[in-house]
């Protein structure tokens, strides 16, 4: 095996992630309870490499994202639970949150994007794109033949950003989520391979996925 010493790339500087949201550490927290699936897939990302941290933070927006219904159906679901006859009358109630559960329609792709609009606002993430403005505000190429679109321009504000949230910054986060796990299935698709210069640069979108998934692990049940 021959190790290729890279070449430190200059142009992709990365400022570090924001260490508190809010500026400051809060003097009290208001806990919840979260997901231990969410919370084993959070801790699983200390100490893992860009590419790892990337797929554990998608992981955890796609396992939310599974849960995600339109609210008419969430809505008719808690009727029927709590129903007065919902215990003497089983066999009829299962069968009506079958046919409630089956006239659910979104695609996986439109949870996604709707978790994504409900749960995350798009100021937080802005925060960390803006830290990186010179990276994100053009297309990123990695060794493999992988390219990202631009999410972000040099003029823009909060504003700009939040119009092109969720579809647009989601669907990035999407094709960078398929070219790290899926890419080899197909000869034809571009992958991005582990390399010392695609590790370097996955830096910056794993800073924005992990932004994303701990505004998914605290405010999921709002979408």
């Amino acid at each position: 095996m021959i190790f290729l010493h890279t070449k430190r790339e200059e142009s992709f500087r990365t400022q570090p992630q924001t260490q508190y949201c809010h500026n400051t550490f809060p003097s009290s927290i208001a806990a919840r309870p979260i997901d231990e699936e969410l919370l084993q897939l959070w801790a699983a990302c200390h100490g893992a490499d860009p590419s790892r941290r990337f797929i554990y933070n998608f992981q955890i927006v796609e396992y939310a994202a599974h849960y995600v219904m339109d609210e008419d159906i969430r809505r008719r679901i808690r009727k029927l639970i709590a129903s007065p006859h919902a215990h003497t009358a089983m066999d009829e109630v299962v069968e009506d949150l079958f046919d409630a559960t089956l006239s659910a329609k979104w695609h996986d792709t439109e949870k996604f994007y709707h978790l994504l609009g409900k749960a995350v606002d798009p100021a937080v993430v802005w925060k960390e794109v803006h830290r990186n403005i010179d990276v994100f505000q053009k297309p990123m190429t990695f060794e493999g033949g992988f390219e990202v679109k631009a999410i972000t321009k040099k003029d823009w504000q909060s504003a700009d950003f939040a119009v092109q949230w969720p579809r647009f910054v989601g669907a990035e986060l999407r094709n960078i989520r398929n070219g790290l796990s899926h890419a080899k299935e197909m000869k034809s698709e571009r992958s991005i391979p582990p390399t010392a210069t695609n590790l370097h640069r996955l830096q910056h979108w794993a800073t924005i996925m992990s932004t994303v998934a701990s505004e998914v692990m605290l405010f999921r049940n709002l979408a």
